[in-house]
């Protein structure tokens, strides 16, 4: 220990880092306690300032890297740490990383997997970014991400994980911003998503629902209460597009400005093309956590009925529009918990599952091996929740694939796929 920051908290030199965990930092033990890490990797020594200090870990983020490993590679942005902490690695690294990490999730059902990627992908991929604001030292209007180990703010320009659409239309936003009256204290955020035609909409997140901003750029503005940090809605002063069209193996498929869509289509893509594959032609499929039906909507000319059952209602208006509007026949779309619908499962049926980091509900679970659906296709961010259930549906089921996709390149997160048939 050599000294202390403002809030009393340790600056520690030599902690030798041991691997990366879960979460993305790396790991390393001194004097008898753990240590999480940021901006670490394995092989590496480096000095730790410490953010988060309890009886037996810690938590911090490297300041020196005392001796670096032969992965690390120069960071393509100074914000990287707030947005893509693992751009300090090698591609190649970053993938056997993560086979390693999906490798120690399964441990107990999997010894091998494989990852899904494309090399082409590893930036520009994201079609949704939210920014913050702040102001530069002299006193400049500016986007702002979130210190990982703080709530300071870090002023950032563009941001290369986004689309080209997202980073020119976030320029044109900032550049309106300048000429109004207003500073980094009234606004709260901004939302982008854009899509493969380079189309975008926008919303402003505000503090002050005085503001001057009205605006011709397209972007919907709501006031949103201070009180909460996140971008709330909570009265609409300036109306806008809230709705984006993305077309996913040809399929167009609507969602909302506030709701979930996948950020990185091409790689998703390239999962549904290996979920297709166990879809049989003239499958039963209940869409379970299906959102605006990305999953079960782009493989419905194989599908003799589908339903998508979800809790968010926009996003199941946005699937029933498209059902509408596509003339889907053999499709419907239902507002309502997975675990309150537990009737709909029967033994015929093709169950997909893409669940919130949470995984399943308990009663969905138990209700899967009561009823026995003949065959089970997971998909989930959340590896060490996945794993959980797929141990507990192992007493009635098999696995027949796994995959990984990286969908996030340069952070730790992942998806897993785990298809499962009935054991007869």
């Amino acid at each position: 220990m050599h000294y202390s920051n403002g809030k009393n908290l340790p600056l520690l030199k030599n902690v030798p880092i041991e691997k990366l965990v879960f979460g993305g930092q790396g790991m390393g033990h001194l004097d008898g306690k753990v240590y999480f890490v940021w901006n670490a990797l394995p092989g590496e020594t480096v000095t730790v300032q410490v953010t988060r200090q309890k009886k037996s870990f810690c938590e911090g983020y490297a300041t020196d890297i005392i001796s670096p490993a032969p992965n690390r590679i120069t960071l393509q942005e100074e914000h990287a740490l707030s947005c893509s902490p693992w751009q300090i690695m090698t591609p190649i690294a970053e993938k056997l990383w993560k086979i390693q990490l999906a490798k120690d999730a399964y441990y107990k059902f999997l010894s091998e997997i494989d990852l899904v990627e494309d090399p082409a992908q590893y930036y520009g991929y994201r079609n949704k970014i939210e920014y913050s604001f702040t102001h530069t030292a002299t006193g400049e209007l500016t986007f702002a991400f979130f210190k990982r180990w703080s709530h300071w703010r870090l002023p950032i320009h563009t941001c290369q994980l986004a689309s080209a659409a997202i980073n020119q239309k976030a320029e044109q936003v900032l550049a309106w911003l300048k000429t109004l009256p207003v500073t980094d204290h009234n606004l709260k955020s901004l939302i982008i998503l854009s899509n493969e035609r380079g189309e975008t909409i926008a919303g402003l997140f505000v503090r002050d629902e005085g503001l001057p901003l009205a605006n011709e750029l397209g972007v919907v503005v709501y006031y949103s209460n201070p009180r909460s940090p996140a971008a709330v809605p909570t009265k609409l002063l300036h109306p806008g597009e809230t709705i984006i069209t993305t077309h996913v193996l040809g399929v167009p498929l609507q969602h909302d400005l506030l709701g979930f869509f996948q950020v990185n289509v091409p790689i998703f893509e390239q999962a549904l093309t290996t979920i297709s594959q166990y879809v049989n032609d003239g499958s039963e499929v209940i869409d379970c956590y299906g959102g605006v039906g990305a999953i079960a909507l782009p493989l419905h000319r194989k599908i003799k009925t589908g339903v998508i059952i979800d809790s968010n209602q926009s996003a199941i208006i946005s699937a029933q529009n498209t059902i509408q509007q596509l003339d889907i026949k053999n499709f419907s779309a239902q507002c309502v918990p997975t675990e309150n619908i537990l009737d709909i499962f029967n033994q015929n049926q093709t169950v997909i599952l893409d669940p919130p980091r949470a995984g399943l509900h308990d009663d969905v679970t138990a209700r899967l091996l009561e009823v026995k659906p003949k065959r089970i296709i997971y998909l989930s961010c959340n590896l060490s929740t996945q794993a959980r259930d797929v141990e507990r549906l192992l007493t009635g089921y098999k696995i027949i694939d796994a995959k990984l996709f990286n969908f996030f390149p340069r952070t730790p997160h992942i998806e897993g796929l785990i298809v499962l048939d009935k054991i007869m």
